[in-house]
């Protein structure tokens, strides 16, 4: 048996299969639902495939892949939602879906099946790195439900603007992320300007101090603040507004945060994160 791709008309019966493994598939159910509702950024080529053409929600054994080309970056993304235990053809029909030949990142990788990813990488020598994070991540109904009083809590409110980025901000962003790579300013507009973000602009000119963006892959990634105004708070506002942005979309607000980095944890904590589980992210290219 092998993968078959999932045709985009029956997307909405995947919805079921996804809503079943909340909090885990949280980053699955988002590219699914801005596919549906068509705020999936144009220039990345989303695939989905289901084991044997499997992905009724009341069969355990579901295993669906979702492959991302994003062409301005030329690499591929990969979310994995596995069955509580894949069988050997699984994982074999899963190796060959994947195309080893250029740059792939699996993206928030269950810790359960991770080290298989990595054996699959080890194999060609062409694993790069890995990072295990928490996952954490804010229910929709909570998102939903965040009202503009929520966001400005007990922050100085004074020249400040907090709002959704504008496209043209998508150079600040990369310029302030640490995982920047060629091409990741067209990505980052892109993004911005389909999917959603935040940003706090300070100052008569309205100068754009912190943000966020809600990435393709269903995640929200980086977040920055302006050194100069850290420990106001603004990060908080930041973070609070993205979160009432993906409620609106009915996307689940999710990070990915390093283990052992309390600073970050806190914060999100104090925006209203939970943690879920923990994660793998494993990035790979072809051996020169």
């Amino acid at each position: 048996m092998s993968f078959t791709k999932v045709k985009e008309e029956d997307y909405t019966k995947l919805v079921t299969t996804l809503e079943s493994r909340l909090p885990k598939s949280s980053m699955g159910y988002n590219v699914l639902q801005m596919k549906i509702k068509g705020i999936h950024p144009p220039s990345t080529m989303t695939k989905i495939y289901a084991f044997s053409g499997n992905y009724e929600p009341d069969e355990e054994n579901v295993f669906l892949v979702i492959i991302m080309q994003r062409q301005n970056a030329n690499d591929t993304s990969i979310i994995v939602s596995t069955p509580p235990n894949p069988t050997e053809e699984m994982n074999s029909a899963f190796e060959k879906l994947v195309n080893w030949d250029g740059k792939v990142f699996f993206c928030a990788v269950d810790i359960a099946y991770s080290a298989k990813i990595i054996d699959m990488c080890k194999r060609r020598e062409n694993l790069d790195r890995t990072s295990k994070c928490d996952f954490l991540y804010v229910p929709l109904d909570v998102a939903r439900n965040i009202r503009d009083e929520d966001i400005k809590g007990s922050v100085d409110q004074e020249n400040l603007k907090i709002s959704q980025l504008s496209p043209s901000d998508a150079k600040f962003v990369v310029d302030n992320w640490k995982f920047a790579f060629p091409g990741a300013e067209a990505v980052m507009s892109e993004q911005i300007s389909c999917i959603g973000s935040a940003g706090v602009y300070f100052g008569p000119d309205s100068e754009l101090v912190s943000c966020v963006s809600i990435f393709t892959m269903g995640s929200i990634n980086a977040l920055f603040t302006s050194e100069k105004v850290r420990g106001k708070g603004y990060g908080y506002l930041t973070m609070k507004k993205v979160c009432q942005v993906a409620g609106a979309r009915g996307l689940i607000p999710n990070v990915q945060v390093e283990i052992g980095n309390t600073p970050s944890n806190k914060l999100m904590e104090k925006v209203g994160f939970i943690k879920s589980h923990e994660i793998e992210w494993v990035w790979c290219s072809p051996k020169k």
